[in-house]
């Protein structure tokens, strides 16, 4: 891939998606009163992409007018949910999105989570070391990419990235524990095992839109 100079239509694409996300928070912050909301977010993190990509910074790989079109519709079709969920009228900021009589459900998911994954990463752990041995693994850190995603148990240990948006909810509303902090430690270092930076990057974004609904 060679690299590219900016054009007069890598311009006008600058100047469609820079005022989205831009609007996208002047929106957020008009109607919700806070201008980190999902609606700015989702808005936001495409939108503003998009912008750095046609600024030709870095050679990739071309995109479509019609991926541009699917984005912007997709975009479209956010905000039009978005107007249909608080039905054309400002959000009250000052009532709680969540009564204290729920917290014990919100509790419960995060620690059936936590459970989940952890006997996921510590069971496949177990069990390469005593089929590789612990020297083993500590000479080739990198076979636990591939090795360490068993069948089953690589399914639980994946249930580790909720433990991280699940504890930002919690502590949106205040019920989150000192304990809860150093479970969610102990979640990531099961993700950080597996060795793919993946899922890592969707529990923190997963934490990041979380939070921003909380707000």
């Amino acid at each position: 891939m060679g690299e590219k100079i900016m054009s007069a239509v890598d311009f006008f694409w600058i100047l469609v998606f820079l005022p989205i996300a831009l609007l996208s928070v002047y929106f957020s912050r008009k109607v919700f009163n806070y201008w980190f909301t999902p609606l700015s977010v989702f808005l936001g993190m495409n939108s503003i992409s998009l912008v750095f990509y046609h600024f030709r910074l870095l050679p990739m790989v071309d995109v479509s007018v019609i991926t541009h079109v699917l984005v912007l519709v997709s975009l479209c079709l956010f905000v039009l949910g978005v107007l249909m969920a608080i039905d054309g009228r400002p959000i009250d900021g000052s009532k709680p999105a969540m009564s204290a009589g729920r917290y014990q459900s919100l509790d419960q998911f995060f620690y059936i989570t936590f459970s989940l994954a952890t006997v996921g990463w510590v069971a496949a752990s177990v069990l390469l070391i005593f089929n590789f041995g612990f020297g083993v693994l500590l000479r080739n850190i990198w076979m636990l990419q591939g090795e360490f995603q068993m069948q089953y148990l690589g399914y639980l240990n994946l249930i580790g990235i909720l433990v991280l948006p699940t504890y930002v909810v919690k502590r949106g509303f205040g019920s989150a524990r000192n304990l809860d902090l150093i479970l969610v430690i102990v979640s990531l270092f099961g993700l950080l095992l597996a060795g793919i930076k993946g899922y890592l990057i969707y529990s923190v974004l997963a934490a990041v839109f979380a939070w921003s609904a909380v707000r």
